[in-house]
């Protein structure tokens, strides 16, 4: 059986299943639409992990299995979500505060790595000691002290994280039956995976699903109101509120930068805006025009700005214009 595995969104699934070892790999087909692959380790031993996300990729060594979920009736989405189950050594008899600092260490390589703690667009910004009032939703930032760690309220804890348009979650459980703080525990950990497509996508019911990107400004109205009435109930609990925290960049919703001069055909229907360089003696001017914002429909020629019957020099000036798309439509 393969031992150490490279793992990757947004590979087909066939992909997938070479990267698991395709004669370890097993395949899952749902009636759903579904398609699972996965492969688990013996009791007796561990996988290795690499999960590969430019200058945010990672690896984890106490692996028990991996899969990874495809939707036929999107393809070309690849695998959008990957579950990797690990546990803590020793398995089954790790001391208390052992598991907190190896929990803890995960958690700083990570952050190294460059991911950053992550809220739901409608979760209230809690930050540091107040998220053990919500532990189902953990500052990655903070360290609990032992005592804070063995009082944990609820089953299982939860941290949330994000580089780059991939959400991760981490989930931990442990046996309620082995809490006595002067024993070995057992604790068996879950890190989800998901692509910035998917994650965006679970916020729709499904007829929305496909239409998330023009429904996305309307509804994120609604998600931000929800978040200021949590924080605000928060705030009268005496919790404190990240209020640095921004939302991450919705890559998906982001227009590519796309230039164009003068009279070439327009590449995409929008809003475009017309800009000389720095150095141009009319740069300063333009930059205050109204005219250098025109909505221009693709295929169009790019509009000219300078009149030759207004401006001697328009076509030299012209030429030298940019024009830039600052919002499809």
């Amino acid at each position: 059986m393969k031992t150490e595995v490279t793992l990757q969104l947004g590979l087909s699934g066939p992909d997938f299943a070479i990267a698991l070892g395709r004669e370890d790999a097993r395949v899952s087909r749902q009636p759903a639409g579904l398609n699972f692959y996965e492969i688990h380790w013996p009791d007796q031993t561990s996988g290795i992990a690499r999960f590969e996300h430019g200058a945010n990729g990672f690896e984890l060594t106490t692996v028990l299995g991996v899969m990874g979920t495809e939707d036929v009736d999107r393809p070309s989405a690849g695998v959008y979500e990957i579950l990797i189950s690990f546990g803590l050594p020793p398995r089954n008899e790790i001391p208390h505060d052992e598991a907190r600092l190896q929990v803890m260490a995960l958690l700083k390589r990570l952050q190294d790595a460059g991911w950053q703690q992550s809220y739901h667009f409608s979760e209230a910004r809690v930050k540091g000691r107040s998220t053990l009032r919500h532990p189902n939703s953990m500052d990655i930032r903070y360290t609990p002290n032992f005592k804070e760690w063995m009082g944990f309220s609820i089953e299982t804890v939860r941290w949330k994280l994000r580089a780059n348009g991939v959400y991760m979650s981490i989930a931990m459980n442990r046996d309620g039956d082995r809490m006595d703080s002067h024993r070995p525990g057992a604790y068996f950990l879950s890190m989800t995976l998901e692509t910035e497509e998917q994650y965006m996508r679970g916020h729709f019911g499904e007829k929305d699903r496909d239409n998330w990107k023009a429904l996305w400004p309307e509804f994120s109205k609604v998600l931000n109101e929800s978040r200021a009435e949590d924080e605000a109930k928060a705030r009268l609990k005496g919790l404190e509120i990240d209020t640095a925290y921004k939302d991450p960049p919705i890559l998906a919703l982001k227009v590519p930068v796309v230039s164009l001069s003068v009279g070439q055909p327009c590449s995409r229907s929008g809003v475009w805006q017309a800009s000389l360089p720095p150095d141009h003696p009319a740069a300063f001017l333009l930059a205050r025009a109204p005219q250098r914002l025109q909505r221009v429909e693709a295929g169009e020629p790019m509009p000219a700005v300078y009149s030759r019957l207004m401006y001697p020099p328009a076509d030299a000036d012209n030429a030298a214009i940019t024009w830039v798309l600052v919002r499809a439509v």
